[in-house]
């Protein structure tokens, strides 16, 4: 059997979901506290939300957002396009093809002298080889 009061509570609740136990105990004359404890017994949340979370997604991937991310990206992504945005595009100096290289990587060469790139380590295996070797290059 159910109580006038619980009773009450389940009606206000049925037709406003979003209405807070506060403002329910206010028009029932009793405290918050028992609201709560009426909406547990009857298995209703005790805690409303007024305004529904968004989940935002990103423009990327597609992957939900958490609410630590910045933006409209989320970190694997984010991470990704730094990366892309500090390759320096190089030119082989043996094979003369396009090639990157991450931009720390590029400016240490640069203060540390180097005035020859290579798209790989085959490449500068035979550039050493030619310029170094001497007969043993070819």
């Amino acid at each position: 059997m159910i109580s006038k009061t619980r009773q009450a509570i389940l009606e206000i609740r049925t037709k406003n979901p979003n209405k807070p136990a506060g403002e329910i105990a206010q028009e029932l004359g009793i405290s918050r506290e028992r609201v709560r404890q009426h909406l547990i017994k009857l298995g209703l949340p005790t805690m409303v939300l007024y305004k529904p979370q968004v989940i935002k997604h990103c423009q990327e991937c597609g992957n939900n957002l958490s609410r630590a991310t910045a933006g409209n990206l989320c970190n694997t992504c984010l991470n990704r396009h730094k990366h892309e945005e500090s390759l320096v595009m190089v030119i082989c100096t043996q094979c003369g093809k396009e090639t990157h290289k991450g931009g720390s990587r590029y400016r240490r060469g640069i203060k540390l002298g180097y005035k020859h790139w290579f798209c790989d380590k085959k490449c500068q295996g035979r550039w050493v080889g030619l310029n170094y070797g001497g007969e043993h290059g070819l």
